[in-house]
């Protein structure tokens, strides 16, 4: 079968779940938790690269089906001969003659079959799906089971989502489905984890080097139109672009490297409060490496007066000087200043 496709029984996944600390991941993991204990089917909206598969696999890991098969099914193909094939098996002929190579819902028995970009899915296929899930026999001209214990996960980019809702053959999937939605956040709205992904994504690259406060800065600045899809392979990018033990903007993709937001986006990002808690935190730690305002707002790269701005607001400057000790809060900021 086409590569596109795979199947992972009892794949360990690398918990990302240890790289979210935000009160926003932290309601995620949570309704995880609740729907893992049923066996509900799921339909999860995100938009493109926000964690929808790490939603899945976290799911199914968390659930009484975790030590059974995790099938994925990633193709994008209007045909529906080779949807079929693919989900519900195909008659392969060899020169030792003919043989029944199953399908991708049969391979999950007793487990997930997760399905990306639902909505592409053509829709004679898709209802031929949502049939064996209610049990009935069918696929392709060959007898997929009606016992079939299988949850189905899938996917749909948010915009699509939105469109949806006036598409009847969707709706008629659906109402067989009765799937419960479950709504993927994106990157933007938990900027708090970004230093720690950064983090784990070096780790994953097998690096120790890390960032310095002016890219870290415009990292957690940056809107990610990507998610954490992007956030991976701009670290990725850096780090192999990088030859010293410390990441500077300048290597960083250009996109990111040049983008600097203006009126009414830079009030937005200022009005953010995912972005505020996320700015505090490193300013509070960039003052305590820096020792002073002045060389703190040049590491950030921030103009004196707005440096001196912003850490009035948020009340960070005299409390910095006043403790010997770093704040706590602040240790998954472990990153090398830049001078």
């Amino acid at each position: 079968m086409n590569n596109k496709y795979h199947s992972e029984p009892k794949k360990i996944i690398e918990p990302l779940s240890t790289a979210f600390t935000s009160e926003v991941m932290d309601r995620i993991l949570n309704q995880i938790m609740i729907i893992a204990r049923t066996d509900q089917n799921v339909l999860i909206v995100g938009e493109v690269g926000s964690g929808k598969e790490w939603t899945a696999r976290t799911l199914h890991n968390a659930s009484l089906r975790a030590n059974e098969p995790f099938c994925v099914y990633h193709g994008i193909t209007p045909n529906q001969l080779e949807v079929r094939e693919e989900l519900f098996g195909q008659m392969v002929f060899t020169m030792k003659g003919a043989k029944v190579e199953v399908g991708l819902i049969s391979k999950a028995n007793r487990g997930t079959l997760f399905i990306d970009e639902l909505n592409a899915v053509p829709h004679e296929p898709r209802i031929e799906l949502a049939n064996i899930m209610e049990g009935k026999p069918s696929g392709n001209g060959l007898q997929v089971s009606s016992s079939l214990d299988v949850r189905l996960i899938g996917a749909v980019e948010n915009r699509m989502y939105r469109n949806l809702s006036a598409n009847p053959e969707w709706q008629e999937f659906i109402t067989k489905l009765q799937p419960t939605v479950f709504y993927q956040p994106a990157l933007r709205d938990h900027r708090e984890d970004i230093p720690k992904l950064i983090d784990r994504f070096l780790y994953l690259h097998s690096t120790e080097k890390s960032l310095s406060p002016k890219a870290l800065y415009r990292c957690i600045s940056y809107p990610w139109p990507g998610n954490i899809r992007q956030l991976k392979n701009a670290i990725e990018h850096a780090d192999l672009v990088s030859r010293d033990p410390v990441i500077r903007t300048k290597h960083l993709p250009e996109s990111i490297r040049k983008y600097n937001p203006e009126g009414q986006v830079k009030k937005q990002l200022e009005n953010d409060r995912s972005f505020q808690r996320t700015e505090k935190i490193l300013f509070q730690l960039v003052i305590q490496k820096a020792g002073s305002v002045k060389e703190a707002a040049q590491q950030i790269d921030l103009p004196l007066e707005e440096f001196r701005s912003k850490i009035h607001q948020y009340n960070v400057g005299e409390e910095i000087f006043q403790s010997e000790h770093p704040n706590p809060q602040t240790s998954y900021f472990h990153h090398t200043w830049e001078r």
